[in-house]
C-alpha cells in the first residue's frame, strides 16, 4: 500500500565527531516511547509522509516536526529523497522550545550547506 509518491530514507544528523544526537535521543527514552517514536520513522521509510499515524508540521521553512506521542523529531528534506532527523526532544509546552529550534535550526543548515556543495561538485 502506497499512501505517499515520496517515501523518503531516513537518516539522522551525525556531527563531525560522528555522533548522531537525534539517534541518542531515542536511544535514551523508555522503551515504549522509543517503540512509538521508531513505528513512525518507520511508516515514514515504509509508506511515505502522509502514512495512517504519522503526524508532521511544518514549523518554518524547510523545518519539519514529526510528532510522535510527547516527543518531537525535527527534520530537514534533501535530495534523494531522503528526510534528515535533525534533533529529538520531549514536548513541554504548546511550542517548540527556542533552544530546541536554535539546535535544529543549526543543524538544518549544516546539512541544507553540504547538500549545496554536493550539487557544485556534480556540477563540475
Amino acid at each position: 500500500m502506497l499512501y505517499s509518491s515520496c517515501v523518503p530514507a531516513v537518516r539522522f544528523f551525525r556531527t563531525e565527531a560522528g555522533n548522531e544526537p537525534a539517534r541518542e535521543y531515542l536511544r535514551s527514552l523508555e522503551k515504549a516511547d522509543r517503540q512509538v517514536c521508531g513505528a513512525m520513522l518507520r511508516a515514514v521509510q515504509d509508506y511515505g509522509l502522509d502514512a495512517p499515524g504519522v503526524e508532521k508540521r511544518q514549523l518554518e521553512g524547510k523545518l519539519w516536526e514529526l510528532k510522535p506521542d510527547q516527543h518531537r523529531l525535527m527534520y530537514v528534506m534533501v535530495a534523494g529523497p531522503t528526510m534528515v532527523v535533525l534533533h529529538g526532544c520531549k514536548k513541554e509546552g504548546r511550542k517548540a522550545s527556542k533552544a530546541d529550534l536554535d539546535v535544529a535550526r543549526k543543524r538544518m543548515r549544516q546539512v541544507l550547506g553540504e547538500e549545496a556543495l554536493a550539487k557544485q561538485s556534480k556540477k563540475k
